[in-house]
């Protein structure tokens, strides 16, 4: 990349800074650092302190924007991986619903196809039963009356004798 050089005013001093990053980027860094000096210079006792005692003030108030600002974005960083997270179980659920509920199509579409055969399976076991019961009736009267010939059968054999 390119390197760009920028004029910035920082304490009503001017600064060439020359570097990879945009000119806007540089002159809001700029502007950020002359709004904490500001900050810090409306404080009575930083006024009475050393130069590089400010200067280590003013370093020391950044780092602390920088900390509370990291600690923000892992903030969200953890929100958003946790929403992923809920968002990816909502997603397998819904499919797992559609799934259940194309099943249940499914079965809808044959239960007319069951329910127009069991009435045809009702009648056939109907049927069945009523000739069961014929057969068992039938059965009962043949053990009350023997069997046709069978008396004359054993008339038979008690004329031979």
């Amino acid at each position: 990349m390119e390197r760009n050089s920028t004029d910035v005013i920082i304490e009503d001093k001017v600064y060439k800074i020359s570097t990879d990053q945009d000119a806007s980027y540089v002159r809001e860094l700029a502007e950020y650092i002359n709004e904490k000096m500001e900050l810090l210079h409306r404080q009575s006792a930083y006024s009475k302190q050393a130069n590089a005692f400010r200067q280590i003030i003013l370093l020391m108030n950044m780092a602390d924007d920088y900390c509370h600002m990291k600690q923000q974005a892992e903030e969200a960083t953890r929100k958003y991986e946790q929403q992923e997270a809920e968002f990816y179980n909502m997603k397998r659920e819904m499919v797992n619903m559609q799934m259940t509920i194309a099943s249940l199509k499914k079965q809808l579409q044959e239960k007319p196809k069951t329910q127009a055969v069991c009435p045809y399976l009702q009648s056939l076991a109907k049927e069945t039963e009523a000739k069961n019961t014929q057969n068992a009736q039938a059965s009962q009267e043949k053990k009350q009356y023997p069997p046709y010939g069978s008396f004359a059968n054993s008339a038979a054999v008690h004329k031979k004798k």
